[in-house]
């Protein structure tokens, strides 16, 4: 029995205790973002039922059987994680309906954006085939969704290109920023690479002294099996961004995560726009520094299209019926200058002297 002023109640005080943890775990699941209307169902995700457990369990499968990549596997994942597990994660797969996976589409347009939204119903679609295939769930919840009740990325498409001031001031609050996705993004500038390459640069991928960095093959775009590694020449500018970062006797990642072993995954564009809004510029994302980079590189610079295709690793294309195959080492040359002229104008300094340091 528990006596509160004149009442008795015929609780006991361990059950009262138990209450009381009850409404803790919902008010922190609340403030990690989970419903808290949403009743714990432990049995489902102890027997590998809830919708987080199946989502690993498939992606993981697929990567086993060599039909999606291991990056792709686990970039898929961290994108569910980030965004839709807080939402059905620990619900059991077979108790969510359209209208759960849909309420927590419109949720993740609200959080993050639409273009994340479409990105995490895809996968939450890729999950829940390869449940009905493996018998979990009797019918596909998320067939057919009509293209209106979807977010349009037409807007989101077309990639604004920054001007040669925009860049400038990007540069500089990239690297007045202390947190690594800004540092990521200065090293995407110097590169030219793309985001997933950059963000999970190794130290002994690069060589300093012949200021090259090999991106690796699995890193790279492309379909498995067709992937080739890629060979980026380190500007002097580079070379010094280098030497700012903290020494690989912490971590073998030039950009660590929490975790120093695992580097820092960057799964949305919240993460960017941070370092985009300080500098002032709206509704640009880290591949518009690509785009930009390629316009610079040719109205600034002008530098020919073929090597700034082989500075951005896109792949030999046909024109007029020849295919342009291209001269790795000649190549090589050409995009070492095009890169020390392009940090050269990203900086508005030489980095002929730190290069010189590097040799």
């Amino acid at each position: 029995m528990v006596t509160l002023g004149a009442a008795v109640f015929p609780v006991s005080a361990t059950e009262l205790e138990s209450k009381r943890d009850e409404a803790r775990q919902l008010r922190e699941r609340a403030r990690r973002g989970h419903d808290p209307r949403r009743v714990l169902n432990p049995d489902a995700e102890a027997r590998g039922e809830s919708f987080a457990a199946v989502a690993e369990q498939s992606f993981r499968a697929k990567a086993a059987n060599k039909r999606i990549s291991e990056r792709y596997a686990e970039g898929s994942l961290a994108r569910l994680r980030l965004h839709a597990f807080p939402l059905i994660g620990e619900r059991s797969i077979k108790e969510l309906s359209r209208s759960d996976y849909m309420a927590a589409y419109n949720s993740i347009v609200q959080r993050a954006s639409g273009t994340t939204a479409n990105r995490c119903l895809s996968l939450m679609q890729s999950v829940t085939s390869w449940a009905l295939g493996q018998g979990l769930i009797e019918a596909h919840p998320l067939v057919r969704v009509p293209q209106d009740q979807l977010f349009n990325e037409e807007v989101d498409r077309k990639q604004p290109c920054l001007s040669l001031e925009e860049m400038r001031r990007f540069w500089r609050v990239a690297l007045e920023m202390n947190n690594q996705t800004a540092k990521v993004a200065a090293w995407l500038m110097l590169t030219g690479v793309r985001r997933e390459a950059a963000h999970s640069a190794k130290w002994d991928e690069i060589d300093v002294r012949a200021r090259e960095w090999t991106v690796p093959a699995e890193r790279m775009k492309g379909r498995v099996g067709k992937k080739r590694e890629h060979l980026v020449p380190l500007s002097g500018q580079a070379v010094e961004f280098l030497m700012s970062l903290p020494s690989r006797k912490y971590s073998p990642f030039l950009f660590p995560g929490m975790d120093r072993d695992r580097p820092i995954t960057i799964t949305n564009n919240d993460q960017s726009d941070r370092v985009f809004r300080k500098a002032g510029i709206e509704g640009a994302t880290l591949h518009s520094l690509r785009r930009s980079i390629a316009t610079a590189m040719g109205d600034e610079l002008g530098i020919p299209m073929d090597v700034t295709s082989a500075i951005l690793a896109h792949s030999p294309r046909t024109r007029h019926g020849v295919t342009t195959e291209y001269d790795k080492a000649k190549r090589l040359d050409e995009r070492r200058e095009a890169l020390e002229r392009r940090a050269d104008l990203l900086t508005g300094e030489s980095g002929e002297g730190t290069a010189r340091a590097g040799n």
